[in-house]
């Protein structure tokens, strides 16, 4: 920006007006709220500084040393947060003045802490007992180091600070929702403000289980079955296969307890003999699991048969009878009675 007074004029170069949290860009560097430093090329003397609202202009300014090219710092630690402006002044030998700016910067002590952020495990993903944990962070000032904590665990220091990375183990946790936490700090010391995202560990699929009815039951009628499934990440869905066909099953249940279902095996238009259908899980991270459940089918009495002897034979006072009793499912006792 020029400003023209008689024969002179001032510019200030590089600096953005206007910008949040960062004073200036002086060479394509950014400066920290804590320190401010102009630079300009003048061959004359100069005066700068910056002011607020209780301050009268003339009061604000300050001299600096030099008359070519030059900087000067102004310290605004102790500066209330806001908009405040910066004017160069430039006076020559003969009285004549030219001014530079004014720009609005803005003191903003949140914008000197450094920033973290978490790239992977994106919101609420699975992952498995390694967790390899990448991210960024930046800074107005030289970072220093990079801690990753899971939930209240000791934190570490991650490898690298722009692009850090860091493998963690987590064999000591409990599949479930889980926080991993990140806080960058600056060379300084400076930390900044934790960042956290929820992840999922999951190392088991989920399982479904009957509690009504052990596996391998005898169905003679309509029977229903009864249970529940049961995952650290929550249940999804739950669903019958029969081999044929898929029905999804209601799961019921408090949010402190594991989902209950059931399901009804109709005999009646089934085979006599062994079935087996398939409970067919998936927890909310996507992971499945199959349990196979297994039911006799019984609705056919044993077939009984009398070899000998036959109808109407003579016997003596030793009597043995031959004959063969058959079912699909088994045979649990023979008995007979004898009358006169």
């Amino acid at each position: 920006m020029t400003r023209e007074t008689g024969r002179m004029s001032a510019r200030v170069s590089d600096f953005e007006s206007g910008r949040t949290g960062v004073h200036a860009r002086v060479g394509g560097q950014r400066v920290g709220i804590n320190r401010l430093l102009l630079l300009a090329a003048i061959a004359v003397l100069f005066a700068g500084t910056a002011f607020g609202a209780a301050q009268t202009e003339e009061e604000a300014f300050q001299e600096v040393e030099g008359t070519g090219n030059w900087e000067y710092t102004i310290d605004v630690s102790d500066r209330e947060p806001g908009r405040y402006n910066i004017l160069v002044r430039a006076r020559d030998e003969a009285g004549n003045v030219a001014l530079g700016g004014p720009y609005n910067v803005f003191v903003d002590p949140e914008s000197d802490k450094p920033i973290a952020s978490i790239s992977y495990p994106q919101v609420n993903q699975a992952v498995g007992r390694r967790l390899f944990a990448v991210g960024t962070a930046q800074d107005d000032d030289q970072l220093g180091y990079v801690e990753v904590q899971i939930n209240d665990t000791p934190p570490v220091i991650a490898d690298g600070t722009e692009y850090w990375s860091a493998l963690l183990t987590l064999d000591n946790l409990d599949d479930g929702p889980h926080l991993l936490r990140v806080r960058a700090f600056d060379e300084n010391g400076t930390e900044g403000d934790v960042v956290e995202t929820a992840f999922r560990l999951d190392t088991t699929k989920p399982l479904a289980s009957a509690t009504s009815h052990e596996s391998g039951v005898l169905v003679s009628r309509r029977t229903t079955i009864e249970g529940t499934v049961d995952d650290a990440n929550g249940i999804a869905d739950l669903t019958l296969f029969t081999g044929e066909t898929r029905t999804p099953l209601r799961l019921r249940g408090g949010r402190d307890e594991a989902p209950q279902f059931e399901f009804e095996i109709d005999p009646r238009e089934m085979e006599d003999g062994a079935h087996v259908w398939w409970l067919e899980s998936q927890d909310l991270t996507g992971a499945e699991g199959v349990t196979p459940f297994l039911f006799f089918v019984d609705t056919s009495p044993p077939e009984l048969a009398v070899i000998s002897p036959s109808e109407g034979d003579r016997v003596d006072a030793q009597l043995r009878f031959v004959g063969s009793v058959t079912d699909l499912v088994g045979v649990s006792s023979l008995s007979y009675e004898l009358s006169t």
